[in-house]
């Protein structure tokens, strides 16, 4: 696997996934997409939890693992704040992009929030995925504008929240960006479903390396830390 790191560095996927050992530690690994457009596991983690510093530590580990990350141009995470500091923190040149289908859910779900008619949450919803597509700054400030006449509670949710961070999910930011054509992290859910197949909330520590091993041909490095005795 760190050979084809080394031929794909440039995009990695960074995920967890749950309910997959008896100690309730997520599963996180890392991934590359190959020349046929395939997701390679390099990296799996066991973590007993996720905070910062455990994050932190987890990233430190695929770091050293890999070698060279210098050439990780592009890192393809959800919305969690720890991920993305800990990746920040450990892959120094790359940008960080947000999956558009969590950034999408997460707006979703504040805007169902809003004691309005169905209608006019439909609506107002509507008008923040437009914001995602945005194709310049001066369409993104429109359709901000558009937003926040709407409904200013939202607007402003979007202006607090999201705004400063918009070089991580609005498309004409991400034109500057490789990504391969990805814009969420599919390839990731992907793989999580079939290690749930092999894995379950059962799953000893001894049991959860061959099946892992199995999924990735070879076997990367499994981190697991505090893992009880």
């Amino acid at each position: 696997m760190l050979v084809l790191f080394a031929q794909f560095p440039e995009m990695v996927f960074v995920d967890g996934t749950y309910k997959v050992n008896k100690y309730g530690f997520p599963l996180y690994h890392v991934m590359i997409q190959d020349n046929l457009g395939r997701g390679r596991t390099v990296f799996y983690a066991f973590v007993s939890n996720e905070t910062a510093p455990m994050l932190s530590r987890m990233m430190a580990e695929f770091r050293s693992f890999v070698g060279d990350v210098e050439r990780v141009k592009t890192a393809m995470v959800d919305c969690d704040q720890n991920e993305i500091l800990a990746i920040r923190e450990h892959l120094p040149n790359a940008s960080v992009q947000l999956c558009t289908f969590h950034v999408l859910k997460n707006m979703k779900k504040r805007v169902a929030e809003l004691l309005l008619p169905a209608q006019e949450k439909t609506r107002i919803f509507r008008l923040c995925r437009d914001l995602l597509y945005s194709q310049s700054l001066e369409e993104f400030e429109r359709r901000l504008m558009l937003v926040n006449e709407a409904n200013a509670e939202i607007g402003s949710y979007l202006r607090n929240s999201w705004c400063d961070d918009a070089e991580m999910w609005v498309a004409f930011h991400r034109k500057q960006v490789i990504t391969f054509g990805n814009d969420t992290n599919n390839i990731m859910e992907s793989e999580n479903g079939k290690i749930k197949h092999v894995l379950c909330s059962s799953s000893s520590q001894s049991s959860c390396r061959p099946p892992l091993k199995l999924r990735s041909k070879t076997l990367t490095r499994l981190f697991i830390p505090y893992w009880p005795l």
